[in-house]
C-alpha cells in the first residue's frame, strides 16, 4: 500500500516534453511540478520536498550542464531525493560525473514514458 505522496519535479527546456510528462505522471497519481529554468527548480526544491527529480543534462544552447548543477544542489540539500538524469548527450564522462554526484539513474533521450516511469518506480521501491 502506497503511503508516501508521490512528488516529482521535472527540469527540461522542451516545453512539449514537460507538458506530456506532466500529464502522464499526474494520471498515475503523482504531484508534478515542471520548469525549464534551473534557478526555478532550485527555488521549488527549497520550498517543496520532492521524492524524485527528473532533469535534462543541457538546457537551451548555453552548453552548460545544468542537470549536473541541479543534481549537485539536490543531493546537497536532500540526499534521499531520487535524481534521474535524462540526456541526448550520454557519454562515459557524463555517466561518470552523474554517478559521482549521486544520480540514481542516467537515461538517454529519447525514452518512452513507460520506461521512465518504470525506472522511477523501481528506484522508489529500492529507497523505501
Amino acid at each position: 500500500m502506497e503511503t508516501r505522496e508521490k512528488t516529482l519535479l521535472v527540469l527540461d527546456d522542451e516545453k512539449q516534453f514537460l507538458s506530456v510528462i506532466e500529464r502522464y505522471f499526474k494520471a498515475g497519481g503523482w504531484k508534478v511540478d515542471c520548469t525549464s529554468e534551473r534557478e526555478e527548480a532550485e527555488a521549488l526544491i527549497l520550498n517543496q520536498r520532492y521524492e524524485v527529480v527528473l532533469t535534462d543534462l543541457f538546457l537551451n544552447s548555453a552548453n552548460e550542464a545544468d542537470g549536473l548543477t541541479l543534481l549537485r544542489f539536490v543531493k546537497h540539500q536532500f540526499p534521499q531525493t531520487v535524481v534521474v538524469l535524462l540526456t541526448a548527450h550520454l557519454t562515459g564522462a557524463v555517466r561518470h560525473a552523474a554517478h559521482e554526484l549521486g544520480a540514481e539513474a542516467i537515461l538517454s533521450k529519447p525514452q518512452p514514458l513507460s520506461t521512465i516511469a518504470f525506472v522511477i518506480d523501481d528506484l522508489r521501491k529500492n529507497k523505501a
